[in-house]
């Protein structure tokens, strides 16, 4: 058992939280994160 597996068993964890790759299930889009998006958006488009 690797230390990964102690805390994913520890904290109750279905999916491992820290990967080298980021997760977009684990996005959350405060509204100052869909601000800057619609901003970012609005200047690729125009």
């Amino acid at each position: 058992m690797t230390s990964n597996d102690l805390y994913m068993e520890y904290f109750g964890f279905s999916e491992r939280p820290f990967t080298l790759l980021p997760d977009p299930d684990f996005l959350f889009w405060s509204r100052a994160h869909r601000r800057a998006f619609s901003v970012l958006e609005y200047g690729v488009i125009t």
